[in-house]
């Protein structure tokens, strides 16, 4: 199959699939990604996915929602937490719309700060107890 013959099948032209090819360019949209690995018949697993896109396929949106039930968070207080408008987060869980690649490094970012704290409010505790 051409690049030509490829480009067409994923909705852009030559050249910007030539780009995406070269690493000039980054794909930041999970549909032409998995229009890619379908039409070429890969297999997800063995392709090296950006964590992006791969973030994108895990079904986000849900797992912010219930990310949100968990820590008794409204989409204000949510919002506020990450630094985003409130309309996006109602669209992100609403609507389902895509969250950008730098939100998708906000989040990924609280993810890890969470996890730190987490981890040192754990050794505080193991050093308190006898």
């Amino acid at each position: 199959m051409s690049k030509k013959d490829l480009s067409e099948l994923i909705g852009v032209d030559t050249e910007t699939y030539i780009k995406y090819e070269n690493k000039r360019s980054k794909f930041q949209n999970q549909n032409m990604v998995n229009k890619i690995i379908k039409i070429l018949g890969m297999n997800e697993e063995k392709v090296k996915v950006p964590e992006y896109i791969k973030f994108l396929n895990s079904n986000p949106n849900e797992k912010i929602k219930q990310y949100m039930q968990e820590n008794n968070l409204n989409i204000k207080q949510f919002s506020k937490i990450i630094k985003v408008n409130e309309n996006t987060v109602a669209n992100w869980i609403n609507k389902g719309t895509q969250i950008s690649i730098q939100t998708f490094n906000k989040l990924k970012n609280m993810k890890k700060n969470l996890q730190n704290k987490k981890q040192k409010h754990k050794n505080k505790e193991s050093e308190i107890e006898p």
